[in-house]
């Protein structure tokens, strides 16, 4: 059975649309997808059908619905588990009845698996996998969801909801389409969408950044003027920092803007490609060229202390060191295979720990007080990002990054942007500022391990309500 809700109310057997009745059949069905596999009581049933004034024949009349129902999802009923009117598909129980789906037999399931799948390739680094894998999950849509119901009073917070899942899917697939190089294709799409959600920053941030790169700059600082003056006159608020700081660095053209370069391991520079995410090597590089991405290679902690380093060199290969020179103030990228290094990058003063995500690898620099993203195919520093404090922590996930040090103060960093967008005060110890050592980023909290053998837990579900909750010794 395939059951549609994202566009007209519909269900299909195989190849057949089943016929679903008058009205209030159909919103029962409705009712009770929206409620899959949980039981719906029939008093909700009742005020959901009847709002204004239920006759008092509802509790029958809604026992006919169900047995009509029955009869079209799953023909005539049959007796199981002792009930004549249960036939397995809308279950009879206690004060009410459940409509049970199997996986994937509700589009809406089918839609946020997609979707899901679509945005780890995209954390991954691999776009055009992430592009057409949410290209999938949307032509899934057939149109506004439920429609019809759009007035009734159980189905309006989900319409709702479906809606900004669209266009949050849709948002995720232009981020992809970005990272694999399409900006002058995506313009014209973005400038409608914009057009359709002038509020929706994310989108203008987007159109901007396909401007930018399809040589249009000046075009890409009119979005922002126009977005400012927007939010300005009509809620009295600044565009946020990340919409200000891409602004900025389309002012400044700033090379982290720029398409990184893909280079291969013999270091011919091979294409370039405009990403926000560079997509894998292997799609870029001629046939027959040893290739290496963070699948083939493995990055090592920062090289500070050069003359250690050569001498470990010269012992492991009996004095005949075939490694590449690391130079101080670097990350050395060695393959797992051959224990070559294949890749050295340059970074701050005095790095130190490093973490991998958002598609990048993330080091701290103790010197200069800042932290470095390393684009993971183009091998070189796309963003330093100022932090304030010698980041002694680090940790890193799909969508955000996390820096602390001796201050006792953990900052969020905005990977796309580049920018520190939030910073949480730690709980003060008996020794002053309570000064992070390690970081971990664990379901919605963020671990902080410091001075004293003291963890504190930050609590992030939503970004203004993010709160030191506990700390234990």
């Amino acid at each position: 059975m395939d059951f549609r809700i994202l566009g007209p109310l519909e269900v299909h057997d195989g190849d057949r649309a089943l016929s679903l009745g008058g009205r209030q059949q159909r919103a029962l069905l409705a009712l009770l997808l929206l409620h899959a596999n949980k039981v719906v009581p029939v008093d909700q049933i009742v005020d959901e059908l009847w709002r204004e004034a239920p006759p008092p024949s509802a509790t029958k009349s809604v026992q006919a619905l169900v047995s009509r129902l029955r009869r079209t999802l799953d023909g005539e009923p049959a007796a199981r588990n002792g009930d004549p009117g249960d036939n397995g598909v809308v279950l009879t129980r206690a004060h009410g009845y459940v409509l049970t789906i199997a996986p994937g037999e509700l589009d809406l399931d089918r839609f946020e698996s997609s979707l899901a799948a679509g945005r780890r390739a995209l954390a991954a680094g691999r776009a055009d996998e992430a592009s057409a894998t949410l290209r999938q999950a949307l032509a899934l849509w057939r149109g506004p969801p439920l429609a019809e119901f759009a007035q009734e009073s159980f189905a309006r917070v989900e319409i709702a909801r479906l809606d900004e899942l669209r266009l949050s899917a849709v948002e995720e697939r232009i981020e992809a389409d970005l990272a694999a190089g399409r900006s002058v294709e995506l313009v014209a799409e973005v400038e409608a969408l914009v057009a359709a959600h002038p509020l929706r920053e994310r989108l203008r941030g987007q159109l901007m950044l396909a401007l930018y790169r399809s040589g249009r700059q000046a075009e890409a600082l009119q979005v922002y003027q126009e977005t400012r003056r927007l939010l300005v006159d009509e809620l009295g608020i600044e565009p946020s920092q990340a919409l200000q700081q891409l602004e900025r660095s389309i002012l400044l053209q700033e090379e982290s803007l720029e398409p990184p370069v893909v280079v291969s391991r013999r270091g011919h520079k091979i294409t370039q490609h405009s990403n926000l995410t560079p997509s894998p090597a292997e799609a870029l590089a001629p046939s027959g060229e040893r290739r290496f991405h963070w699948g083939f290679a493995a990055i090592i902690v920062a090289v500070v202390l050069v003359a250690a380093v050569a001498i470990a060199a010269v012992l492991m290969t009996g004095g005949h060191s075939s490694l590449a020179p690391i130079k101080a103030n670097s990350v050395a990228v060695l393959d797992p295979a051959s224990g070559e290094v294949v890749g050295v990058v340059a970074v701050g003063v005095r790095p130190g720990v490093v973490a991998f995500g958002s598609g990048a690898l993330w080091v701290a620099n103790l010197g200069d007080r800042t932290v470095s993203r390393i684009a993971p195919v183009a091998l070189a520093v796309t963003t330093t990002i100022p932090v304030g404090v010698a980041p002694t922590a680090l940790a890193a996930t799909t969508d955000e990054v996390w820096a602390a040090g001796g201050d006792g103060v953990i900052r969020r960093i905005n990977p796309a942007f580049g920018i520190v967008t939030r910073k949480l005060m730690l709980e003060r110890t008996s020794y002053g500022a309570f000064q992070v050592r390690a970081l971990a980023v664990i379901g919605t909290s963020v671990w902080a391990a410091g001075n004293d053998g003291i963890s504190q837990i930050v609590s992030r579900r939503l970004p203004r309500e993010d709160a030191v909750v506990a700390a234990t010794a």
